[in-house]
């Protein structure tokens, strides 16, 4: 009998081994059906360290728990207290954040985790690799995690999802980016608003709440523990933290959710080894979850914004946060109502210390915390823009913006083998009148004066809708201030009209097109006598000493004062505004290495110095907050300069961002410009501003914007900017003509918009696309849509580059 027990239990003993061993074989369970889903590691079983120090008492934050309790004692009590429920501490591991962490948070923190953490009974532990955004940086935490023996599931980052996340500004009350001073916003509204407009980017990149209820599934699904504890990354539980814990647990065995206040480390982490250590639980508590709760995060709120406060108020946990008062948008996503099976007071259940961040500072201080978060965030996003921006779209300093390269070269072939489009053969007959003409300088107007600065490097003209007043002589009265005539120009101030040589708008202008038609003519045709001469316009503009250009425009649209003193306007930048085609053609002749690579230098140290300016100086951040066509066009100008000079970023930055002007500038019901039909010239301004918007979503289309797709009206899936062109452009719709405006305007000028608009608007058809307004010309009511067909070359004023139709790609 004794023996026959003795081989059953000797048999039953090899069972248990033989199944244990084939477990330990199956070590790694990999899961990967897209690039959304999660790869899942299940490592052998291995012993983990225990540790054997111990924590003096600690009372729990009168705000997590009433006064006279008391965390428990642990001094002096066995190794671990008796086991009285499982539990799965689960960990999620994610991007530093500098400045508000340090760049190595993340690999130090796990590091002295996996180094000193106990292995404590009747508790398994599990990590959640969440959304790395640096490929090395994950793998280094992988390779620590492997080695160290952890089980780990990975929620990886896709860099075409983010890119596709849009920038929120609809759900900001008002364009809060470009306030003028007198309307100028406190700091606190300023990052409101920012993280508002980055909304929809930090929920996928940070996934705070999306990853802990991923935790929890998984402790529910993949575990048979009675609690689950989905926490941040850098928690440290402690043998006492944790027998606390376990007793909390034992005492309440109804209760579905727990606290656990938790201790922000000041010091070192290695502090945490010293007996003399004592943890301070009064910051915001994470939650115990037993397996049986039905609650989960609310995913919908974002890092830094109440997103564990949220169930926490659910749970009725008070707090701090019972007095802060929350945005209508979060309220909006809230749900309010009392969870169902959170029934009386939540228990504290232990505590657990947050590890440093390696910022010290902000360890020590809320705001400082708060600051250095919302400024982390945003570099944050600013880096995986310009990723996406360079990985996916191949954005380069030396990338065309207005003109698509690609379709460049589909024209160049189709010219070498023979197809020599009317629109082709007009562009060579331009470029070799281009040839003879030029080159020219702001020095040219010496003859006549050198401005008001007195030095004719400087670009000099008056405003053009400031006319001066004349004493009884019939001469101007400089005594008296200039007058506003608005839509009416002063003599002198028209482009290439008799006395317009005194200035130099005119001269800048035939620099810009001529050099602009060399360049593209040198692309179809790939004659070098083209290239030469632009890049000959180019030395003596911007490079030669004697005749070039000061980086500025303080001169530009002069206005004079009745203290006998003149100022340049801020409207005046707007006279370098054809940059975004200019900058296109300054590329390519530096492609074509007409330029040296002096020389190239040279030109982007110039219009770096002016972008420098541009952006600092007083008539530049006047523009800049401008709610009219002058706003746009800043932007339509920064955009390619700042590209052009390698300030990637803040090209970036100009292109998504100005998409929220959209929302003032175009009535969102009707389409209307409102403060362009104010004018006196309404027909113009009307014209001149939806270029404008056509010219920022061609060269945001090199970054994959749709501009022509934002901010759709619900009720008829209409984009607002095409809403106003629908409203604006009289071949879309019958309307009168504005008042103030003759027939004599030129309307061929909105057919460069049809063309957009039927590429971004209209089905493909384009069937019925046509509703043209009573007083168009009988010979322009039916205009081909072929843009090859359409004139190239329009009216300076107009805002359409020359030659347009070309490098045009959709």
């Amino acid at each position: 009998m004794a023996r026959s027990f003795f081989y059953g239990f000797r048999t039953r003993l090899l069972m248990l081994f033989l199944f244990t061993t084939l477990f330990g074989l199956v070590s790694i369970h990999l899961i990967i059906t897209s690039s959304n889903s999660v790869t899942q590691y299940e490592p052998r079983p291995a012993p983990r360290r225990e540790s054997s120090g111990v924590f003096h008492d600690a009372k729990a934050h009168p705000e997590f728990a009433p006064k006279e309790t008391k965390l428990k004692a642990l001094v002096g009590l066995p190794k671990y207290a008796p086991p009285t429920s499982s539990i799965i501490l689960i960990r999620a591991l994610g991007n530093a954040l500098p400045p508000r962490h340090s760049t190595n948070q993340t690999l130090d923190n796990l590091d002295f985790i996996l180094a000193h953490e106990d292995s404590f009974p009747n508790t398994t532990r599990h990590w959640f690799v969440n959304r790395f955004v640096d490929p090395e940086m994950e793998n280094q935490v992988l390779d620590r995690l492997r080695k160290a023996q952890e089980s780990y599931t990975v929620i990886p980052f896709d860099l075409q999802i983010y890119d596709k996340i849009e920038y929120a500004y609809d759900q900001i009350p008002k364009d809060q980016i470009h306030l003028p001073t007198t309307r100028r916003i406190t700091k606190k509204e300023v990052h409101l608003a920012e993280g508002q407009i980055q909304h929809n980017k930090i929920l996928y990149v940070i996934n705070v709440n999306g990853v802990r209820n991923a935790m929890l599934d998984y402790g529910r699904t993949h575990s048979n523990a009675e609690y689950i504890l989905p926490w941040d990354g850098n928690c440290f539980m402690t043998r006492n933290a944790w027998s606390s814990i376990q007793s909390s647990l034992a005492e309440n065995p109804q209760a579905r959710y727990f606290k656990t206040p938790m201790d922000r480390l000041q010091e070192s982490n290695e502090a945490l080894l010293s007996d003399t250590y004592e943890p301070k639980p009064v910051e915001e508590p994470q939650i115990i979850f037993h397996r049986m709760a039905r609650s989960n995060f609310n995913e919908q709120l974002r890092y830094g914004r109440r997103n564990k406060v949220e169930l926490l108020v659910r749970l009725g946990v008070p707090g701090p946060w019972d007095k802060w008062s929350w945005l209508d948008s979060e309220t909006a996503i809230s749900d309010r109502a009392h969870a169902f099976d959170a029934v009386g007071d939540v228990p504290i259940a232990g505590w657990i210390t947050r590890l440093n961040s390696g910022t010290f500072l902000a360890e020590r201080s809320a705001k400082a915390r708060g600051r250095l978060r919302n400024k982390a965030v945003t570099l944050l996003l600013e880096r995986l823009d310009f990723r996406a921006a360079r990985d996916l779209y191949g954005l380069t300093s030396s990338t065309l913006l207005f003109f698509n390269e690609k379709r460049l070269l589909v024209e160049r072939a189709e010219w070498k083998a023979g197809k020599r489009k009317q629109i082709f053969r007009e562009l060579v007959r331009l470029a070799d009148q281009a040839l003879l003409a030029g080159p020219w300088s702001v020095m040219d107007k010496k003859k006549f004066g050198c401005g008001i600065s007195g030095d004719c490097h400087d670009y000099f003209h008056p405003s053009p809708y400031m006319w001066p007043q004349r004493n009884e002589s019939g001469h101007t009265d400089w005594s008296k201030p200039f007058k506003r005539r608005d839509g009416v120009r002063a003599p002198g101030t028209s482009l290439f009209s008799s006395g317009s040589e005194q200035y130099d708008r005119s001269g800048l202008a035939a620099m810009k097109y001529n050099t602009t038609l060399l360049a593209l003519a040198y692309s179809l045709t790939d004659n070098k006598a083209y290239v030469e001469k632009a890049a000959s316009n180019l030395r003596h503009w911007f490079i030669h000493n004697a005749t070039r250009m000061n980086p500025h425009l303080t001169y530009a649209q002069v206005k004079w004062k009745a203290d006998a003193t003149a100022v340049g306007s801020s409207y005046g930048l707007i006279e370098m505004k054809d940059v975004y085609f200019f900058l296109d053609a300054v590329k390519i002749v530096e492609k074509s290495e007409a330029l040296s690579l002096l020389e190239r230098d040279s030109m982007r140290e110039w219009f770096a110095d002016y972008l420098e300016w541009l952006v600092s100086s007083l008539q530049g951040q006047q523009e800049f907050v401008q709610d009219n066509n002058h706003g746009l066009f800043y932007d339509v100008q920064v955009a390619p300069i700042a590209l052009y000079t390698g300030n990637i970023a803040l090209a970036l930055s100009r292109m998504q961002r100005s998409a929220s002007r959209l929302l003032t500038h175009i009535n969102t019901t009707t389409g209307v410009l409102s403060q362009e039909l104010i004018r006196p010239t309404c027909e113009h301004y009307q014209a001149f501003t939806l270029q404008g918007w056509a010219n920022m979503a061609r060269m945001s289309r090199k970054i994959g914007l749709d501009y022509w797709g934002r901010f759709r009206d619900k009720a008829t899936n209409q984009s607002i900017l095409c809403q106003a062109m629908r409203y604006a452009n009289p071949y879309l719709q019958k309307r009168e003509i504005c008042p103030g405006n003759s027939h004599s305007e030129d309307v061929r000028r909105w057919w460069p918009l049809l063309v957009d608009f039927s590429q971004h608007c209209q089905q493909p058809s384009n069937e019925g696309l046509l509703n043209v307004s009573d007083w168009i010309p009988s010979a322009l009511r039916n205009p081909d849509i072929d843009r090859y067909l359409m004139p190239p070359m329009y009216d300076y004023g107009d805002g359409i580059a020359p030659f347009w139709n070309l490098g045009y790609h959709w």
